[in-house]
């Protein structure tokens, strides 16, 4: 691995490590852990492949985001951490959204395709925490959320949450979470229409059986 030189004295709050497994020391993660530094680790990147004409497997490794609460030195992240763990030096990242996303290769269809679910986070790491949605994801969201209650015919907003934390759709939770007059009214409206027109209100086992499908609307809705 060609490791490149950084100034020293250079700040970021995010930054990036690569570990092989091969030369990890026994504790290693619990070394990480007792920083009590929000950080995630890869799935094992095992089936990477040397762009070169033989196509050979890269070694085994891990990829390493590490988030500072305030911005610290390349220094200090190679001597706390890369230097007593014996791995390479540390490299700053200015995006954190895309260095989460390279942990599973998502923006790099060419390069093998590894489980996001696979992918650990340690200390309360949470990227939420760490990046804002664009507009165009919000909108993207509210309207899939909108669909979800319309397609469930829910009338409660408890409802509507739990369905959402038990289905693991957590950005869709953190845009309902962030406009609750909104959701509140379009679920009341939902109610009333009930009462109105004097219609059964859809039991939660028949809400519980369209779980499936409207998970399968949400992947077509975020694979687009």
């Amino acid at each position: 691995m060609v490791q490149t030189k950084y100034d020293p004295k250079l700040r970021k709050r995010y930054w990036k490590c690569v570990f092989y497994p091969e030369s990890l020391p026994a504790g290693w993660l619990d070394v990480l852990q007792n920083t009590d530094l929000p950080f995630c680790i890869s799935p094992l990147h095992d089936s990477d492949i040397n762009e070169d004409q033989e196509g050979t497997l890269k070694k085994a490794h891990y990829h390493i985001i590490l988030a500072y609460n305030a911005p610290t030195t390349w220094k200090n992240v190679k001597e706390s951490i890369c230097d007593i763990l014996g791995q390479p030096r540390p490299m700053p990242s200015d995006n954190i959204k895309l260095a989460y996303r390279y942990l599973w290769h998502a923006d790099n269809p060419d390069k093998y395709q590894y489980d996001e679910a696979d992918v650990q986070c340690y200390n309360g790491f949470n990227i939420h925490d760490f990046i804002a949605l664009t507009n165009d994801e919000v909108k993207q969201y509210l309207n899939q959320c909108t669909q979800i209650i319309r397609d469930l015919d829910i009338v409660e907003y408890s409802d509507f949450i739990f369905f959402l934390m038990d289905n693991e759709m957590w950005e869709h939770l953190h845009v309902a979470q962030g406009h609750t007059i909104y959701f509140n009214a379009i679920i009341r409206s939902m109610r009333h229409r009930y009462r109105k027109n004097d219609e059964p209100i859809a039991q939660s086992d028949e809400k519980c059986s369209q779980t499936q499908q409207l998970q399968a609307l949400n992947d077509d809705f975020c694979n687009d």
